[in-house]
């Protein structure tokens, strides 16, 4: 279920380096390109460490038979066939699938263009909440995937990133992806490795990938405190050399007697003496 190209083959293809504006990636037009802006993504940079708000568990596979009522599971099942109906004045989409325990059904409401997408004899991964009743075991509305392609949305820990109406998660995580792939090895990692050994830190192209997509939720926790950690020396190094600045430098004198005098003298009304007084205090 990997995908067929390698990531070397896929990396010597790279557009760009991070600082690219988020248009270098594909399918990203000026309406795309708006929405990723609204998020805080406006470079590959900013995409590489925008992190997903939760995760979903879709990494246990189950059987047909093994379905059980309400739960959220995830099956592997070959295309039987498809058909439209009309219910209600809602069309439905339904694919009926099979694997070696059993049948079931995926469905879609006011979808037929799937009718393309699901051909009898094609394989792939569903993951939805279940749902078993006299009609037999279903799935409504089931993220899907083909089975022989590098799964994102299926089959593993899948991220859920904040999002705007017109920009789904696929497309968020599709373009995650792409960057991972083409731009992960111009990210330079300002961390040596003793200090890292000695933090208890993930490198940074590790902590970016298992940001996005992680193997085991645990690996998403590491990824998330190696970036907080340099979010935070980020802060710190900028307070410090701005702390550092402001001791070496004489600030220039931009209130003086004759500034004051020449502002109160414009004023409509005369200071009143607390704050004539208050004034005093300021310029000594």
């Amino acid at each position: 279920m990997s995908s067929s190209v390698s990531k070397s083959q896929k990396r010597s293809e790279a557009p760009g380096p991070l600082s690219a504006g988020i248009r270098a990636l594909p399918g990203v037009g000026t309406k795309r390109e708006d929405l990723l802006r609204g998020l805080g993504i406006a470079t590959v940079g900013d995409l590489l460490v925008f992190p997903p708000r939760r995760y979903i568990d879709r990494s246990t596979f189950s059987s047909v038979e093994d379905l059980r009522n309400g739960e959220v599971q995830t099956v592997v099942g070959t295309v039987l066939r498809s058909e439209s109906k009309l219910i209600r004045r809602r069309r439905l989409f339904i694919v009926h699938i099979e694997d070696n325990t059993g049948k079931m059904r995926c469905v879609w409401f006011n979808q037929a263009y799937l009718r393309t997408v699901f051909r009898p004899g094609t394989t792939f991964v569903f993951s939805g909440k279940s749902r078993v009743d006299r009609f037999g075991r279903s799935m409504v509305h089931p993220e899907y995937e083909e089975a022989d392609s590098e799964l994102l949305h299926t089959g593993r820990v899948v991220p859920v990133y904040p999002t705007r109406s017109g920009l789904g998660q696929k497309q968020l995580r599709a373009l995650s992806r792409y960057a991972l792939d083409h731009y992960l090895e111009d990210v330079s990692d300002c961390l040596p490795g003793s200090m890292r050994e000695e933090l208890g830190l993930a490198p940074l192209d590790y902590a970016l990938e298992n940001l996005h997509f992680p193997a085991h939720i645990s690996q998403a926790e590491v990824a998330r405190k190696r970036l907080a950690f340099d979010e935070v020396l980020v802060f710190q190094t900028l307070f410090a050399l701005s702390r550092l600045e402001r001791s070496e430098s004489d600030s220039p004198a931009w209130l003086t007697q004759e500034t004051v005098k020449k502002f109160t003298g414009e004023l409509p009304f005369e200071l009143t003496l607390s704050q004539a007084e208050a004034l005093k205090v300021i310029l000594e």
